[in-house]
């Protein structure tokens, strides 16, 4: 139904969701086998750098939107520049994003 109307489909990207990691996230849209089905990708605060960017890598094909915030576990509301070495390995690590791939605050 979407596809034809130019819609795409994204699912959200969290912990305690069907799609909290990139291996299930992954497996549902291959699932779906629709190209107009795509991930939103927000950094887990329970898990290393390494292994976001990981996570992030696998997921790249999928990707629609980027959830920028800055927490750690337990504790919200850094600023977001605090965050921003972060952000910026994440960036240089995947190499660019799709021109349709956005960025939300």
């Amino acid at each position: 139904m979407a596809a034809p109307a130019g819609l795409t489909i994204s699912t959200e990207y969290h912990r305690g969701s069907l799609t909290d990691c990139s291996a299930s996230a992954v497996k549902l849209l291959k699932a779906a086998n629709a190209p107009n089905a795509r991930t939103y990708w927000q950094p887990n605060p329970d898990i290393s750098l390494a292994e976001n960017q990981r996570e992030l890598t696998e997921i790249l094909p999928y990707l629609s939107n980027v959830h920028l915030y800055n927490w750690k576990r337990g504790i919200f509301g850094f600023r977001f520049g605090r965050g921003a070495e972060s952000w910026n390995r994440f960036f240089f690590h995947t190499g660019h994003f799709e021109e349709k791939t956005t960025m939300s605050l």
